[in-house]
């Protein structure tokens, strides 16, 4: 799987994987901070910085991160759950980002 920070793609193989910007956003975020546990607050500051309130439910990144896991497919397991806290990136041998 490659990361292209810069181009703003994820493809696995030669297939494009089609996320959506707060999808990009929320795994930009979490590469950003590889190996450190995000919380949820952070993650929905960062995915509705400069949006109108109200905010949604920290539990909106529940599911942003669970259609972002089935987009990723088999390297689901890059974004690791920290139970009761937020998530974490945890970079495995086969996946690449490249830098903006």
């Amino acid at each position: 799987m490659v990361v292209d920070l810069g181009r703003h793609q994820v493809s696995i193989g030669a297939r494009p994987i089609n996320l959506t910007n707060k999808e990009f956003r929320l795994l930009t975020h979490l590469i950003e901070n590889e190996g450190e546990t995000v919380p949820r607050a952070e993650l929905l500051d960062t995915l509705w910085a400069g949006e109108p309130e109200p905010r949604p439910n920290p539990r909106t990144i529940d599911v942003h991160i669970r259609r972002l896991r089935v987009k990723l497919g088999e390297f689901e397991d890059i974004v690791h759950t920290v139970r009761g806290i937020g998530y974490r990136f945890d970079r495995h041998a086969d996946v690449q980002v490249r830098a903006a």
